[in-house]
């Protein structure tokens, strides 16, 4: 497919050559189609920093982490922008960054958090799952979730498990 038309394709599948050293660009192996996109495809790359602030009930405000080899462990130095690191967790841009003894913290514009709905209302330890980013929300896809997220939910609710 040339590039031209990756650009203006809604919806594509990809077909790239069994060689991977023979392609440079996606747009290479794409191929449209008129099907909607049951599983729309991801990917976490080497580079990519896993981050979370922890400290408060809001996801978007407290002592700045990344995961190393499956550990939380705290950042302490600020190499990277504060706006950037908020944008990353989708928490807005930075409020307010605090430099103590060993830790960074960071508090963001957005409140985001995870809400349980029950048809249309809230409720405490069951329903639906969403994200609430302020004042909208959105539902979580169950397509691959499992009983490890389900837990995850639980736990950050105060919910049991």
């Amino acid at each position: 497919m040339p590039a031209r038309d990756f650009q203006r394709s809604a919806k594509m599948k990809l077909s790239c050559p069994r060689d991977e050293g023979k392609v440079d660009n996606l747009w290479q192996c794409a191929v449209p189609v008129s099907k909607p996109c049951q599983y729309p495809a991801s990917v976490i790359c080497s580079e990519h920093e896993r981050l979370q602030l922890k400290g408060n009930k809001t996801s978007c405000n407290g002592q700045l982490q990344e995961e190393k080899g499956g550990t939380w462990v705290v950042v302490n130095n600020n190499k990277n922008s504060p706006d950037d690191r908020c944008r990353q967790m989708h928490c807005g841009t930075a409020v307010n960054i605090t430099q103590e003894k060993n830790s960074l913290r960071l508090k963001c514009t957005d409140r985001v958090r995870v809400v349980l709905m029950d048809q249309d209302k809230e409720s405490r330890c069951y329903g639906a799952v969403r994200v609430q980013i302020n004042s909208s929300s959105s539902a979580v896809c169950g397509t691959t979730w499992t009983k490890k997220e389900a837990e995850v939910v639980c736990r950050e609710l105060e919910c049991g498990t």
